[in-house]
C-alpha cells in the first residue's frame, strides 16, 4: 500500500497502525509527484492519498494512476462529500475526514479481505 500526504504525522500514524495489525507493507510519499515515481519503481495493490496537496493534487494524482495503473485500488481522503469531486474522481473510492483507524480497519477488510492481528 502507498500513503500519500503532505503531513508526514498522517502517513506516519496509518504506516505505523497498518503495519502493526496487517500482513501489508507501507510505503510512504509526501506529494503526487514522488508517489507516481514511486509506482514507475513498485507495484501498489493500493493508494491512499489526501486531495489537498501542494504541486499535484489528489484528484490529479486519481487520474494519472486510474490511466497507467488501473488495476490499482485509489483512495482518496477528503473532509468534504462534495458531488463535483466525487464525479470528477472516476474509479476512487473515499474516506472522509477525520480519519480514524477504524475507518483504515474497514478499509483493509474491504478491499483486502483481511481482519486486524
Amino acid at each position: 500500500m502507498l500513503c500519500v500526504d503532505d503531513e508526514p504525522d498522517v502517513t506516519y500514524r496509518i504506516k505505523r497502525f497498518v503495519e502493526r495489525h496487517y500482513p501489508i507493507d507501507v510505503w510512504t510519499a509526501e506529494n503526487g509527484y514522488t508517489a507516481l515515481g514511486m509506482m514507475t519503481q513498485h507495484t501498489f495493490d493500493a493508494v491512499l492519498l489526501d486531495i489537498s496537496m501542494p504541486g499535484m493534487n489528489g484528484l490529479e494524482v486519481t487520474a494519472e494512476i486510474i490511466k497507467h495503473y488501473p488495476q490499482t485500488i485509489v483512495i482518496i481522503i477528503t473532509a468534504s462529500g462534495d458531488h463535483e469531486i466525487l464525479s470528477r474522481s472516476k474509479g476512487a473510492r473515499f474516506l472522509i475526514k477525520p480519519v480514524s483507524m477504524n475507518d483504515i480497519r474497514v478499509l483493509i477488510y474491504q478491499h483486502f479481505g483481511l481482519m486486524a492481528a
